[in-house]
């Protein structure tokens, strides 16, 4: 049975479909039975870093890592907690992006539905004509001529959106017009309101802060270090490890682990040589 549960174990893989609770039932029943001798505090180390390694590739990995910082057994119930809190929020926002896309798609078929249904009634009042009139065999243009000059049925329609005649509101050329000063007019609106947002007492404030820097010591050197960079990992200048090297002392280098996932300040993965 520990055998048989130990392989499970290590094949145990979250699908997309699968939720974050139902995957921690599934891998805490099996790393009890594959490790009974474990105590409570190495079962949750174990459990923390096989749920990490199926959630690391989320953009919200960043968060997972201060979760495991917790001690004891308090980093696994933290990491899933953590999990948990994310998958909600995703699902959250893709439902409310659907509704927000399925009520855009009703409004439109409905204004479809609504304007065919008005042409089809000025067509049954005779106030449209379904096609152009054909001249017919052995009729003279003159008469074409005529029939020009007398007053069309088209005349009698009227735009309630320029209120002139001839047209529909829907084949109106004043309401590009009309949607290009209203956009006009957002943006000074918006540019102003920038404008006010960014003056107090009269003073221009800059859209970023300051640097939050401190003194570091390293090997009796003191250097300047930036603070909260929203960084994974803390990286040093050159500069340091050569100075370092340069007073003879000995640096060891180890090999990066390609497959785990480094996010820098922006979210975006890092790349290592």
């Amino acid at each position: 049975m520990r055998v048989v549960a130990l392989g499970k174990l290590r094949k145990l893989r979250k699908p997309e479909a699968q939720s974050v609770a139902e995957y921690c039932v599934e891998l805490e029943r099996l790393s009890a039975r594959a490790y009974p001798e474990m105590d409570e505090r190495a079962l949750a180390t174990t459990r923390a870093q096989q749920l990490y390694d199926q959630i690391v590739h989320w953009p919200e990995s960043y968060y997972f890592l201060e979760a495991m910082e917790q001690e004891g057994s308090k980093a696994y119930e933290s990491l899933k907690e953590a999990a948990m809190r994310v998958e909600r929020r995703r699902i959250t926002l893709e439902s409310t992006r659907s509704q927000k896309y399925q009520a855009m798609n009703d409004s439109f078929s409905r204004r479809l539905r609504e304007e065919k249904s008005g042409e089809t009634k000025l067509k049954e009042q005779g106030l449209i004509k379904d096609r152009p009139k054909v001249r017919q065999e052995g009729e003279s243009p003159d008469k074409e001529k005529e029939d020009s000059k007398q007053p069309t049925k088209n005349e009698y329609i009227r735009c309630y959106n320029c209120k002139g005649r001839g047209h529909l509101a829907k084949d109106c050329k004043k309401k590009r017009e009309l949607g290009s000063k209203i956009t006009s007019m957002t943006v000074k609106e918006h540019q102003s309101t920038q404008n006010l947002a960014q003056q107090h007492h009269g003073m221009a404030v800059p859209q970023v802060g300051r640097k939050s820097i401190t003194k570091v010591r390293i090997f009796n050197d003191v250097w300047s270090a930036l603070l909260d960079t929203g960084s994974e990992i803390s990286i040093l200048p050159v500069k340091v490890l050569q100075r370092i090297e340069n007073r003879g002392h000995r640096l060891q280098e180890h090999p990066v682990d390609k497959d785990r996932r480094i996010l820098d300040a922006s979210g975006n993965r890092m790349k290592f040589s």
